[in-house]
Order: C-alpha cells, then structure tokens, then sequence
C-alpha cells in the first residue's frame, strides 16, 4: 500500500492524501489533539470567552480551548489553555472523556475536562 503524503502544511495542521485502492486519494485534516475545559469559579458561574473565528467571520461564545502542544499532556493542555485564555487557574481537573470531531475528514481527538 501506498504511504500517506502530506500535501499541504500550517504551523496549526496538514492536509494528507491518503491513499484508497483503485480510487482517488482520500484527503484528511491532521493536527495536534485539543482540549475544551468546562470550569467553575469559586462562586460556581461558568467560565466562558468570546473569541473570533475567522472561518465563520464571526464571534463565537466558547469554553476555554486549544490545541495540546508537542510534550505536553491533555490535563497540561487545559490548564495552560484556561490560563492564558481567562487568566483563570484550576485547583483540580477532572478528565471527563475524548471523542473525534468529524471522523470523516479530522485525525485528531478533543479531550474534555471539568475544573
């Protein structure tokens, strides 16, 4: 069988032809796992961020999120995610589950925590 051949590159992902027998090759987004984080302050109010998405030209209300960096763990992950995109900091995280986003086309997993 044929190796897969990365066909475009982002610091943020890679698109890949993989290939299929007798077909065209299949093409898939390959990036970094990410990390949501479902957290509580003190006086239990939901921590949430308006961030802008450019792929929807638009604001988006949102969970503190982001990529996992190389050498670092999920739980790591959302940590540094939450801090540096609330300023927040968890006394504890709870690793809730992992689930794949479009399995049809996305490598990755996104690791859900609770804080």
């Amino acid at each position: 069988m044929e190796a897969v051949t990365e066909v475009f590159k982002t610091e943020w992902f890679s698109i890949d032809a993989v290939p299929q027998k007798n077909q065209q090759p299949y093409y898939r987004l390959s990036c970094n796992d990410s990390v949501v984080t479902l957290a509580l302050t003190a006086d239990q109010q939901l921590i949430n961020i308006r961030q802008y998405r450019p792929a929807i030209d638009g604001f988006m209300l949102e969970w503190p999120a982001g990529l996992v960096d190389d050498g670092e763990t999920p739980a790591q992950a959302a940590q540094r995610e939450l801090m540096e995109e609330t300023g927040y900091r968890c006394d504890s995280l709870e690793f809730v589950g992992s689930f794949r986003v479009l399995p049809c086309r996305v490598k990755s997993s996104v690791h859900f925590f609770f804080g």
